[in-house]
């Protein structure tokens, strides 16, 4: 479920801590790394329950409906079936996402108070009024009223706080959840092993993150040496330490990735530095990449696989 853009913002942000903490070894970066990944399946894992444990007061909202002295007709129509139908039942009921919420202690992270009045502001959507007073459905709008909720939940600042407080990832991972949220959604009726399977697959996580993050230790003096001479008289120390690590990281893959297009490796840490680095590294990182691109294919040192992959 992480794409290689999330790749490299796990492993920028543990060489980040690695380098203002001298006591931390290597070992325990490549831990942190690693904690950084399951931290986003554990993100995706706990907004699919904080989403199910919305859709579940659907119900709740039918009994309490059906046991008004003086129901109206609309209480009287009304069904919880955004709880009920047997695609939410397949999430609500599957044993890997209710062992994962055990073991993690998902309940800890919820306010209750806060889902129900989710839930009560998402039935006054027409959207939902409509679907839940419909008498029969198909599998299709079970979907789409999910895809609905999620809609709206992204928009909601509370649901936004809900997930910040219990994993502060979510300000990364945010994109890469709602996407894998979506995915699951529309696989649905849910088949047993689906939620384990969505787990990050080794290619990205090891063979590139990991590889990454050991070739930028291993080889940072070489990659100093390409970067000082086209810095123009300015110290490589004077360099904010996000844009040096982005450097770091982006000659190596020049360097060490030959299945990568430089095009996509300077792509990829320009916009990572617009988020993370100052309002002028967009236009600084950019530059120098550039220059040493053309340096390092002067003279024969970027070799990639397939042919323009070194433009």
């Amino acid at each position: 479920m992480l794409s290689r853009r999330n790749i490299r913002i796990k492993v920028m942000q543990s060489l980040y801590a690695y380098s203002l903490d001298d006591e931390m070894s290597l070992a325990d970066a490549q831990n942190l790394y690693r904690k950084r990944v399951d931290k986003s399946y554990d993100l995706f894992l706990f907004s699919l329950h904080v989403i199910m444990q919305i859709c579940q007061f659907a119900e709740k909202d039918e009994k309490m409906r059906s046991e008004k002295y003086l129901p109206k007709a609309e209480d009287k129509e009304f069904k919880g079936v955004l709880t009920k139908n047997p695609l939410t039942q397949s999430i609500i009921r599957d044993p890997f996402l209710r062992k994962r919420v055990e073991d993690g202690k998902f309940e800890e992270w919820i306010d209750e108070d806060l889902l129900k009045n989710l839930y009560k502001e998402f039935s006054q959507e027409e959207d939902y009024q409509s679907y839940a007073v419909r008498g029969e459905w198909k599998e299709e709008e079970h979907i789409e009223m999910l895809h609905t909720l999620l809609r709206f939940l992204k928009k909601k600042e509370s649901f936004n706080e809900i997930l910040e407080d219990a994993l502060p990832n979510w300000v990364d991972d945010k994109s890469l959840v709602v996407g894998a949220l979506k995915k699951t959604f529309k696989t649905l009726p849910l088949e047993e092993g689906w939620l384990r399977d969505f787990y990050p697959d080794a290619e990205k996580v090891q063979e590139f993150g990991e590889e990454l993050f050991i070739k930028v230790i291993s080889k940072k003096e070489e990659v100093e040496d390409i970067i000082r001479p086209k810095l123009e008289n300015w110290d490589i120390s004077r360099l904010a330490l996000v844009d040096t690590i982005s450097l770091q990281m982006a000659i190596v893959e020049f360097l060490y990735f030959p299945t990568i297009p430089v095009k996509v490796t300077i792509n990829e840490y320009v916009d990572i530095s617009k988020r993370y680095s100052t309002d002028k590294s967009k236009e600084f990182i950019n530059g120098l990449l550039d220059k040493i691109k053309n340096d390092l294919v002067e003279r024969g040192k970027i070799v990639k696989e397939g042919r323009g992959l070194r433009q």
